[in-house]
């Protein structure tokens, strides 16, 4: 049980780290776009503010209008409409600063609404290739932004015509390192390699990054000054074109990880179901057992009120029954030994110590002896039973089936056992219960094997121990004898039936030896 419910809660805590991760991806997925117009609103927002809000309005508010509409579509992914209400309210106002817009407004909307998910999902992962996949998307997500602040960053020094000091230029190249962050050796496999090598090697994107280049080398020369040549259209051009195959490289990674985080997803569920359902057998096994232990107790009659002298008696019954033809039996010494452990054991669940459980055992063998030497009366020593309790009553008539269902048992005794068992006070019904539980059939119909075992020979007896046999059991049998004994109507047909099968028996075996 201990070892299922760890599977379980394992198993739970497996499903619900990558249930956590597919609803990352979903949403990544899902505000991508939004995240992608939002960055060209911050930067289109940079060059609004050092053209001291004269210029790009419309131009401004046009994507202000793109970023709403993207944004009613997302907004149950993403909450982020009053904060974006309160930059542009700043904004507005034209008395915002720009860096506390750009890098403590937008900057950290954005790095919110992205990374900080993105990085839950890489502490979450548990495979490799997912592992991987995210890894990926988050070196492509840093370079995309990376660039996008680039672009909004330089431009809003080029369009004030503004000199750059030595910080803003190491915010520059922090930037650059980070915006070139992402290479492609080898990823994942080869399909998914070559579509994004096909990106990053064409002819217009190295065009793009070569441009770029150029234009960041000028701009640095002429930080110092302030005196910018280079156009500020062009730069902004280029740097949204290579957001632009960045976004490309991203959305097949993306499909990628969907792909795989989903396959996991299922394989996850798959787990769990069959955690629980381990969990639920156990558990419902482990009930059973608890119950069956306590139906056992039940069954178990109080040797501290006295019921230790019902199994001396049992004890003697049984011997008597086994003794009763003038041998007893491997099979029956068995049994008899089994009924003295098992009541050992019973004094043993009820607390008896040591010195106690050896005196009883030595109790119950003294019986087996006294037994052995006087095997009368078994009817009178059975009805000392009759003032037990019912349990301990079931006990015994299970020792007795259990003694009649030996193979080729004496027919004497199984008369003598349903003597037993009726005068302890059981009717035809419950002992036919009993019976069906133990060997499944009457003990009536515990039948010989052969006509031999039925007369109680060997194929290798003469004729005359044949037929001696034969006439001994015909007069035990024989309904007048029955009737004498002032047996009950059962015991009498059950005779009629045993002396059909002796005849039959006789008559086979006389043919087979002419």
């Amino acid at each position: 049980m201990i070892i299922s419910t760890y599977f379980l809660i394992n198993s739970y805590f497996n499903f619900n780290k990558i249930d956590t991760i597919t609803n990352i991806i979903e949403k990544e997925v899902v505000i991508n776009n939004f995240l992608l117009q939002l960055s060209r609103e911050r930067d289109l927002t940079s060059l609004y503010i050092a053209s001291n809000y004269k210029n790009f309005s419309d131009i401004l508010y046009k994507q202000r209008d793109v970023v709403d509409r993207e944004l009613t579509q997302i907004e149950k992914n993403i909450n982020v409409s009053l904060e974006l209400s309160k930059i542009r309210g700043k904004i507005d106002s034209n008395s915002s600063k720009f860096r506390d817009i750009f890098f403590n407004g937008y900057g950290k909307l954005i790095q919110s609404s992205r990374f900080n998910n993105i990085a839950k999902a890489i502490n979450l992962t548990q495979t490799t290739q997912n592992l991987y996949l995210i890894s990926i998307l988050n070196q492509i997500n840093i370079a995309k932004e990376s660039s996008g602040v680039e672009r909004g960053f330089i431009s809003y020094f080029m369009e004030k015509r503004d000199r750059m000091s030595e910080e803003d230029i190491e915010i520059w190249n922090r930037l650059k390192i980070k915006s070139n962050s992402f290479y492609t050796p080898h990823i994942i496999d080869k399909e998914t390699e070559n579509e994004i090598l096909k990106i990053s090697n064409s002819k217009l994107v190295k065009e793009i990054l070569l441009n770029i280049e150029d234009i960041s080398n000028n701009i640095l020369i002429d930080s110092s000054s302030g005196k910018y040549k280079s156009d500020t259209s062009d730069w902004f051009t280029f740097q949204t074109q290579k957001i632009t195959f960045l976004s490309k490289m991203q959305f097949i990674i993306l499909i990628k990880l969907d792909s795989s985080v989903n396959r996991e997803f299922r394989f996850r569920v798959l787990i769990l179901a069959m955690a629980v359902v381990l969990w639920i057998l156990i558990f419902i096994s482990s009930i059973w057992y608890f119950y069956s232990l306590k139906e056992k107790e039940k069954e178990i009659p109080l040797i501290l009120n006295g019921e230790d002298k019902h199994f001396e008696i049992f004890i003697t019954v049984l011997t008597k029954i086994a003794y009763s033809t003038g041998r007893i039996t491997k099979e029956e010494r068995d049994v008899i030994n089994y009924t003295i452990n098992n009541f050992i054991s019973i004094g043993k669940n009820q607390g008896m110590n040591s010195v106690e459980l050896i005196k009883l055992k030595e109790q119950l063998n003294n019986s087996y002896m006294s037994a052995k030497r006087d095997v009368k009366s078994f009817l009178s020593d059975s009805s000392k039973l009759e003032d037990s309790t019912f349990d301990l009553k079931v006990i015994f008539l299970k020792q007795l089936i259990s003694m009649a269902s030996i193979e080729n048992y004496s027919v004497r005794k199984k008369m003598m056992i349903y003597e037993i068992v009726e005068a302890i006070g059981f009717d035809k019904l419950s002992i036919q219960k009993y019976i069906n539980d133990i060997i499944g059939k009457d003990i009536s119909e515990v039948e010989d094997e052969s006509p031999y075992d039925i007369l109680g020979c060997s194929i290798n007896d003469t004729d005359e121990t044949i037929k001696n046999s034969y006439i001994k059991l015909i007069k035990e049998f024989h309904p007048d004898y029955i009737q004498g004994k002032g047996l009950n109507d059962e015991i009498i047909k059950f005779a009629e039936q045993k002396l059909k099968k002796l005849n039959n028996a006789y008559d086979e075996i006389k043919k087979a030896r002419k």
